[in-house]
Parts: C-alpha cells; sequence; structure tokens
C-alpha cells in the first residue's frame, strides 16, 4: 500500500509541465488541463500578481477545486466573448446608420 501511494505522489507531482508567464517560470502537473492555465494567463479579471499567485497555488489544488476554478473561468470567458459580440453588434449598425 506503500508503494502505491508513493507512485500517486510521483504521477501527481514530479510529472510537470513547464509554463512561462512574466519572466517566470511555473512547474504544473501534466494532468492539469492546458486550457485552464491559458484561461487563467489570458483572464481580465486578474492583475498579474494574481495570475501567479494561481500558477503556483494550482500544483497543489484538488481536482474538485481545480475543476471549479476551471469552470468560473471559462464561464468568465464565454460571457466576455458574448458582451463583445452584443456590442460589435450594436456598433456596426451604429456605423451603418451614419454612413
Amino acid at each position: 500500500m506503500f508503494y502505491l501511494y508513493i507512485l500517486f505522489l510521483y504521477l501527481k507531482y514530479f510529472i510537470m509541465a513547464t509554463v512561462d508567464f512574466n519572466w517566470r517560470s511555473f512547474e504544473i502537473p501534466e494532468y492539469i488541463n492546458p486550457k485552464l492555465i491559458d484561461l487563467i494567463i489570458n483572464t481580465e479579471s486578474m492583475n498579474n500578481q494574481e495570475t501567479k499567485e494561481w500558477l503556483e497555488q494550482l500544483p497543489l489544488m484538488s481536482k474538485e477545486s481545480i475543476d471549479r476554478l476551471f469552470n468560473i473561468l471559462k464561464e468568465e470567458e464565454n460571457k466576455l466573448n458574448a458582451l463583445e459580440e452584443k456590442y460589435q453588434n450594436e456598433i456596426k449598425k451604429f456605423y451603418m446608420k451614419n454612413i
């Protein structure tokens, strides 16, 4: 049983990928969805310091916490994209009326 625990720790914590952000490298477990890394780095709701903190905490988070973070950031991205699309359409209508 002890050996399975050691193997689990190896698989969870020592198989890492390197993510570079703002002149700093972060070691992220490979089992974490790369889309989550992209969402963390590109979100408009975090400044650089908050982004660094999330990237540092990511390897320590539980699967449930990682899933919640992904869902929150994905929902934010979807809502921002919907707003962008809505206002782009309104801007187009405004310009078409004034041309």
